[in-house]
């Protein structure tokens, strides 16, 4: 049974997920947080939400995740975004990031 902080991090996770969602949003968060020239090249047209998700089933209730898919150039690039708020260190993330990178 899961804590009252449990499911206010799983609500806060799951709305970050709605949010980032919309192409607008998802654009203008990567403009706001990433200065690399090729951020400008990417528009809400040429981005693919894809409806899916890679999270493991041992995570399944503590995250949430959103795929883009956008061509620059001729070479399609993949947007993985993993929302986990988190009150602690995880010392698992960095096998649980290559857990997920292998199951894209």
């Amino acid at each position: 049974m899961k804590t009252l902080d449990e499911n206010i991090n799983n609500e806060h996770d799951l709305g970050y997920k709605h949010i980032l969602s919309h192409k607008k949003n998802f654009v203008e968060f990567l403009r706001s947080f990433v200065k690399k020239e090729w951020v400008e090249l990417i528009s809400e047209e040429n981005l693919v939400l894809i409806d899916k998700e890679f999270i493991l089933e041992d995570f399944k209730e503590e995250e949430a995740d959103i795929i883009y898919k956008v061509n620059i150039d001729g070479k399609d690039i993949i947007f993985y975004i993993l929302l986990e708020l988190q009150s602690k260190v995880d010392f698992r993330m960095p096998i649980r990031l290559l857990m997920y990178m292998t199951e894209i």
